[in-house]
């Protein structure tokens, strides 16, 4: 499951990604993995969102582990192992892909706490995929 939010304050991402997991539509049964983005990141496009996992967390800092959780439907539960109510209960991971609200504003930034994020745009990017065998790159 990923969600899209606009970051007010420390500790935001952690409360969507929270409430996310226990939601009935999909978080608290048929999901593993919440992973929380910023609003600039589309959630429906898993290359943009794979890209902020990969530049905005920090392991150390932006992983959150709940065990004991429900999850009837994980399949990393063998059936053999499903006796009982209890033997249902899984880990669900979540995840902080948001921009760390907590830098300062920095001069060498423009006074912002981020680095712009420098990608062409799609125009370009279908041009460089069509042409792809031109430059030589297989």
């Amino acid at each position: 499951m990923v969600v899209s939010i606009q970051q007010q304050y420390p500790g935001h991402a952690s409360q969507v990604a929270s409430l996310a997991a226990q939601s009935p539509g999909g978080g608290a049964y048929y999901t593993k993995w919440i992973v929380v983005v910023d609003e600039d990141i589309d959630i429906f496009d898993l290359a943009k969102v794979m890209w902020a996992w990969a530049y905005r967390v920090d392991p150390k800092r932006d992983y959150h582990f709940f065990p004991g959780l429900y999850g009837a439907s994980d399949p990393v539960i063998q059936a053999k192992d499903r006796i009982g109510l209890t033997n249902y209960l899984g880990t669900k991971m979540l995840v902080d892909a948001t921009k760390w609200i907590g830098h300062p504003r920095d001069q060498e930034l423009w006074n912002e706490k981020f680095p712009p994020s420098a990608y062409p745009d799609e125009e370009t990017m279908k041009l460089v995929r069509k042409r792809w065998g031109e430059y030589g790159i297989k």
